[in-house]
């Protein structure tokens, strides 16, 4: 195994579970203001093809995470009159910040490598959601930087935010590992950065055939703690 100096992770599905906290912040927001203007399987369509959208359109750079904030609930306002995007962006977000567990295991490893690796958080989202998912989940007190998109004017896979956080732990690229779950933020931005990748591939996806295989791939950073502990070997 390489020597590392530093590890930066992805937080949403990389160390925290989105997907749970995304679930759990939709079902309120349809109970509370859409139940009574459609059905629930059109609402979870519409709102993941709108939000799946314009996410890709961030890591392409064709928008900022402000531009999702103040659009994925347009159309979706227009179901009701009396319906406010603002409201309901406001009322998502704070659900989605304060109900983000960590995924089994990975805080009690996270903070294991911590004493013997410098550890950063690069995560693509809004400030104050990410902010108070970094405060509630403890990363606040012993993480070595936290770079947040929206924050900094910049996204991932723009290997500019990731010299950043670099510049932040006083670490080189060479001497860095990215881990993280998302092919096309994380993986190409640690490509385009000049840093080792590791897959965190949780559902066992296959590669697509545009990416090159990653130095590692693991099904949870639960792992990471026997792959960093694999001494060096040569050839």
């Amino acid at each position: 195994m390489k020597p590392y100096q530093a590890l930066l992770f992805d937080l949403d599905n990389t160390l925290l579970d989105f997907t749970a906290s995304e679930t759990v912040s939709l079902e309120r927001l349809y109970i509370n203001f859409f139940k009574a203007h459609m059905q629930e399987k059109a609402f979870y369509e519409h709102y993941h093809e709108v939000n799946d959208k314009l996410w890709g359109q961030v890591e392409q750079g064709l928008l900022t995470p402000a531009d999702v904030r103040q659009r994925r609930f347009l159309s979706l306002a227009e179901t009701a009159h009396d319906l406010c995007p603002d409201e309901l962006g406001e009322f998502y977000e704070h659900h989605l910040g304060h109900s983000a567990p960590w995924f089994d295991g990975v805080e009690a490893v996270v903070h294991e490598l911590r004493e013997h690796y410098q550890v950063g958080i690069i995560t693509n989202g809004f400030s104050a959601v990410q902010a108070v998912k970094y405060e509630l989940s403890g990363l606040k007190d012993w993480c070595d930087c936290f770079v947040v998109s929206e924050s900094v004017g910049l996204a991932k896979p723009d290997p500019r935010i990731f010299d950043l956080a670099l510049l932040q732990l006083g670490a080189m690229a060479a001497d860095t590992l990215m881990v993280g779950d998302s092919l096309q933020s994380d993986y190409r931005g640690a490509m385009n950065a000049s840093m080792d990748f590791c897959w965190v591939n949780s559902a066992g996806k296959g590669l697509p055939a545009e990416f090159e295989t990653p130095q590692f791939t693991v099904q949870s950073v639960t792992e990471l703690r026997e792959l960093l502990a694999k001494p060096l070997t040569t050839a």
